[in-house]
């Protein structure tokens, strides 16, 4: 593990100074690294329930989440309109070799 740097690593090196992990998952947060900021956040919950602020990363986690969740699925919706119109103008070209062709067979 010598080395080894981990995003959400944090909350087990400073259990008790909450506002420096909050500064790293509000960090990872800005360079859009939603899910990295969720599991800081989340861990951070899970290994210090006892913390008054637990709640507060475990809502911290969930909106980061859904950050993630929302960005990842409009990523995926704009692949797949791609694809669509793709496929759109491929049929189209299609159609018009077709036409082209019997035309020329007409000739």
């Amino acid at each position: 593990m010598l080395g080894c740097v981990s995003p959400f690593g944090d909350s087990s090196l400073y259990p008790d100074q909450p506002e420096l992990i909050k500064a790293r998952i509000t960090a990872l947060a800005d360079d859009k690294k939603w899910m990295e900021a969720s599991l800081a956040a989340r861990q951070f919950a899970i290994l210090n329930p006892k913390n008054l602020q637990a709640p507060e990363f475990t809502k911290l986690a969930e909106e980061n989440l859904n950050r993630y969740k929302t960005y990842t699925q409009r990523e995926i919706r704009g692949n797949v309109k791609g694809v669509g119109r793709h496929l759109e103008i491929k049929a189209r070209v299609k159609k018009l070799l077709e036409e082209k062709k019997a035309t020329e067979e007409k000739k």
